[in-house]
């Protein structure tokens, strides 16, 4: 079964966009597709969807592959992008990749367009992964921070230690048990100081 692709055609040829499509719907996918082929016009469709791939002719009349690179690296990140042309010099084509296109292929030979779109597609995946995991690592740490400074407020260190509940709320029995626990204190208002920390703690836990 075709794999569906948003695909994004900055070309300013209807027969060459139609090759493109043609080998991208070669190599195994069902494209959703458009075309444009001005700045003004790319802007408007990057606002406006969400692109698996971005292919751009290296050069148009109205605009060129360089500054469609800088227009998807602007609004959309690390969206792929794929420069061809029907000549293209190898400093030109290393400079666009060192730019961020993920690679420049040849009009004349597309061979080697679906194997280019699948790496960038994988590497882009890859990286939306790493940055999901670091956003949760620095949730987790941001979480942690706050429980310590929470037990930093409501208990100081010469507070009781209670088994089963760690520095940063990570680790805990029921909080009716801990608050049970915390019941043989002779202060009435440090059980309650107790109570509440544990509640807190056991609020923010919910983001560690």
């Amino acid at each position: 079964m075709p794999k569906p692709l948003r695909l994004l055609i900055v070309e300013d040829s209807d027969d060459d966009s139609e090759l493109l499509v043609m080998e991208v719907r070669r190599g195994g996918y069902d494209p959703v597709w458009a075309r444009v082929e001005t700045a003004e016009a790319m802007l408007a469709a990057l606002q406006d969807e969400t692109w698996d791939v971005v292919i751009a002719d290296y050069r148009m009349p109205r605009f060129n592959g360089i500054k469609a690179l800088e227009l998807v690296r602007e609004y959309a990140g690390h969206t792929p992008f794929i420069m061809v042309s029907g000549y293209i010099s190898d400093e030109v084509g290393a400079a666009a990749m060192k730019n961020g296109a993920g690679d420049y292929i040849m009009k004349h030979d597309l061979s080697h367009l679906v194997p280019a779109m699948e790496r960038e597609i994988s590497q882009a995946q890859q990286h939306g992964r790493q940055k999901q995991l670091e956003h949760e690592v620095e949730r987790s740490r941001t979480a942690s921070e706050i429980a310590r400074e929470i037990q930093q407020q409501l208990l100081p260190r010469d507070a009781p230690q209670l088994e089963g509940f760690d520095i940063a709320g990570r680790s805990y029995q029921p909080v009716e048990k801990l608050i049970l626990a915390a019941s043989g204190q002779n202060s009435s208002a440090r059980r309650r100081q107790i109570s509440t920390y544990l509640r807190i703690c056991l609020r923010f836990s919910s983001l560690i």
